[in-house]
C-alpha cells in the first residue's frame, strides 16, 4: 500500500512508530540524544492514541441549557475578584 492511499493520521503514527524504534536502538546503545528523541516520539505517539474522556453524556430536555467552560468550577469564596451575588447564587448582602 503507497503512503498516499493512507490517510494523513496512519502516515503520522507510522512515522513517529519509526522514530520510536530507531530512537529507542540508537539510545539504548550509546547515543543518549536518541534516547530522548525515541522517548518523546513515544509520549506524542501514546497521547494520539489515548481515547477522549467523556465528561458528561446525557439528554436536555426542552428549555435546559448546557454550559461549556474551559474554566475550573468555581468555588465559593475562590476568588477574590468575585462580586457577591453575582455567578454563585448566593444572595447579595444586605444595604449594597
Amino acid at each position: 500500500m503507497s503512503p498516499r492511499a493512507l490517510p494523513r493520521a496512519k502516515v503520522v503514527d507510522r512515522l513517529l512508530g519509526t522514530v520510536v524504534r530507531r530512537g529507542f536502538r540508537r539510545g539504548f546503545a550509546g547515543d543518549p540524544v536518541f534516547l530522548v528523541v525515541g522517548a518523546c516520539a513515544w509520549m506524542v505517539l501514546r497521547a494520539r492514541r489515548r481515547p477522549a474522556a467523556v465528561v458528561w453524556q446525557g439528554r436536555l430536555e426542552p428549555g435546559e441549557s448546557l454550559l461549556v467552560s474551559s474554566r475550573g468550577v468555581p468555588r465559593r469564596g475562590a476568588s477574590s475578584r468575585e462580586v457577591p451575588g453575582r455567578g454563585t447564587g448566593a444572595p447579595a448582602p444586605a444595604g449594597s
